[in-house]
């Protein structure tokens, strides 16, 4: 019974240990989402000032850019550190928060933006190059989809299907030119989705006979 007693003890003070090794990690990971978060920030403010110091509207439009990829970055670590869990974010708040940054941006009113996206909870890793792919299709739709001011709608659908992440992007608007070569891109924001796709092993389908359509899948479990 002794023997059993302190097979009992030496277990439950391991326990102990794991408990308060595992607490230690989850602070530490909470506090480098922190800084990194108020990192970020600091270079989004400095952004804000040298929008306010130059008049060109195209060099604005730029940083308006530049400024929207960092706030995808910057709300995964947002997340992160408010939450108990630093493993995850909540797939509808973030990817909803980007795409109504976005929109603000641009602040079209002809343009519908509809978002489908359920409420998973998305690894933090895989949460970088989603959050990235979403800011810049909407972002090159708002920009070249509508070049008339005609009305029209950009669409976020998100959802999980057979261990895969799943994301669907589409808009209304002109779609692609006939020749269009997705082998050989000299549009920065279609060479960034495509090149984050390979990088995270994901899938890429492409489509802009009739609006653009865009599907892509992630694996759920392995990176």
């Amino acid at each position: 019974m002794a023997i059993f007693f302190v097979a009992y003890r030496k277990n439950q003070k391991q326990k102990r240990e794991i408990e308060k090794q595992k607490n230690l990690v989850e602070e530490l990971q909470r506090e480098l989402h922190h800084r990194l978060k108020n990192n970020l920030s600091f270079i989004d403010f400095f952004i804000t000032l040298a929008k306010e110091k130059f008049p060109d509207e195209a060099y604005k439009e730029k940083l308006n850019e530049l400024q929207n990829r960092i706030n995808s970055m910057f709300e995964v670590h947002k997340q992160l550190f408010k939450k108990e869990d630093v493993t995850s974010v909540n797939a509808k708040k973030y990817i909803s928060v980007l795409a109504e940054n976005v929109k603000k941006v641009y602040d079209q009113p002809n343009i519908t933006l509809k978002k489908n996206v359920e409420a998973l909870q998305l690894r933090a890793d895989i949460s970088f190059p989603i959050g990235l792919i979403v800011n810049e299709f909407i972002t090159n739709s708002y920009k070249y989809a509508f070049p008339n001011g005609e009305n029209g709608i950009i669409s976020i659908s998100f959802y999980e299907k057979a261990g895969q992440y799943c994301l669907q992007l589409s808009d209304t608007g002109i779609g692609l030119p006939i020749d269009f070569d997705i082998d050989n891109l000299n549009s920065f924001g279609m060479e960034t989705i495509k090149l984050l796709t390979q990088e995270y092993k994901g899938t890429f389908k492409l489509d802009g006979s009739n609006g653009m359509k865009m599907e892509i899948s992630f694996p759920k479990n392995t990176v």
